[in-house]
């Protein structure tokens, strides 16, 4: 089993609702959670690790992004643990409805906004050199790259 990146501290910080859980089933969340990251990212803790020739991570902000994306799914799934689309509360006669947002409510998923906190930097050893074909009418077309999106980009990074 591999440890958590992500602390029960790093998750209390940002934690934004009124009841706190018990440290057990936070725990059991935060690894649920991070499951759920190495499954997406095969290669997160190869990239938690990486380092430059000077010794200074690759990813200087990767760890505290991990721990942002886990304390919001745990979060979700502390929030609405049922799952519920709406809730409607009637009180004689008042009533009142809520809808929650998102595709799965209370479900540990890993949004579009999450996948793109948590993907690679889109330069460096990511990138590929494309031969398009394109002729010499567009300056630097031998440097034209794909970047991790699977766009191809001019070397300053723009969209061709």
């Amino acid at each position: 089993m591999a440890q958590n990146w992500t602390t029960d501290q790093d998750v209390l910080d940002r934690w934004t609702a009124e009841d706190q859980p018990d440290s057990e089933k936070l725990t059991t969340k935060i690894g649920q959670a991070e499951r759920a990251i190495r499954r997406e990212f095969t290669t997160m803790a190869a990239r938690l690790k990486a380092t430059d020739h000077t010794g200074d991570k690759v990813e200087p902000d990767l760890q505290a992004l991990i721990a942002d994306v886990v304390a919001d799914l745990v979060q979700e799934s502390f929030t609405n643990p049922l799952g519920l689309r709406s809730i409607q509360d009637v009180e004689g006669p008042w009533s009142q409805q809520r809808t929650i947002a998102g595709d799965s409510p209370g479900k540990m998923i890993l949004t579009r906004d999450h996948k793109r906190l948590l993907s690679p930097p889109a330069s460096g050893s990511r990138m590929k050199t494309v031969d398009l074909g394109l002729g010499s009418h567009i300056a630097g077309q031998s440097r034209l790259h794909r970047n991790a999106h699977g766009i191809v980009v001019t070397p300053e990074g723009w969209p061709v």
